[in-house]
């Protein structure tokens, strides 16, 4: 299990409203707690919908659950909040799977907090290089 063999795990998905969405749940039972209303991440849900003058489904309700000793991580783009739960020895964070929800929580939050957890440096560096028009073994060499 990821839980015994790594000191972080991200999982991505399952945080949508609908009854196919099933991580908070099963995090929750991993963790071996209960799962209960989140009442801060509920009413910023509500003040989503309602900043779009939408009325709130109430199936995105089932987003506000989550497990009793959650940490909430913010989620600026979205309605379904990320969130960090102790399972075995890892820290597990969930996230939700739209990709540029993922990409803004990884890059403002999560890995933030890995790094810091390290001990190491709290800054990214990325440095791309784009080839077209030539294959990969073909640039390796």
């Amino acid at each position: 299990l990821a839980s015994e063999r790594a000191d972080a795990v991200i999982v991505n998905g399952g945080l949508g409203p609908t009854i196919d969405d099933l991580s908070q749940e099963v995090a929750a039972q991993a963790a071996g707690v209960e799962l209960v209303l989140n009442e801060e991440w509920l009413t910023r849900m509500e003040d989503f919908f309602s900043r779009r003058s939408r009325i709130m489904p109430p199936n995105n309700r089932k987003q506000a659950m989550l497990p009793v000793t959650a940490e909430i991580i913010d989620n600026p783009v979205g309605t379904a909040c990320g969130f960090a739960v102790d399972i075995g020895k890892a820290r597990f964070f969930f996230t939700p799977g739209v990709p540029r929800e993922l990409r803004r929580m990884l890059e403002e939050q999560i890995i933030p907090r890995l790094l810091a957890k390290s001990g190491l440096q709290t800054s990214i560096h990325l440095k791309r290089f784009h080839s077209y028009g030539l294959g990969e073994s073909h640039v390796d060499s």
